[in-house]
């Protein structure tokens, strides 16, 4: 991910090719300089990051307790428990 921050998009959306017609790596900070100190302040970015590290502890608290419970269960519930986590992230067909 890092990078493909660095790469310059495609034409069609996606990223451009990594080595250009020329041979020469296609890599610049086109990305970063739009992001300027006027759009962003540092008191925002750190409020964005502290958010970020917030919600991963969160997720983390919560994820390995209820992997913990699943991987002892007894096999009778194991698979119900597992269908249990993975059913909220299934979209609705119609």
């Amino acid at each position: 991910m890092v990078l493909a921050s660095f790469r310059t998009p495609g034409e069609f959306g996606g990223l451009a090719p990594l080595v250009g017609e020329d041979g020469r790596l296609d890599l610049n900070l086109e990305s970063y300089t739009r992001f300027s100190p006027i759009r962003s302040t540092p008191r925002s970015s750190f409020k964005s990051l502290w958010y970020a590290l917030l919600t991963t502890l969160l997720c983390l608290a919560l994820a390995y307790p209820l992997a913990a419970l699943i991987a002892s269960s007894p096999k009778k519930y194991r698979d119900l428990l597992l269908l249990l986590v993975i059913l909220p992230f299934l979209e609705a067909t119609s």
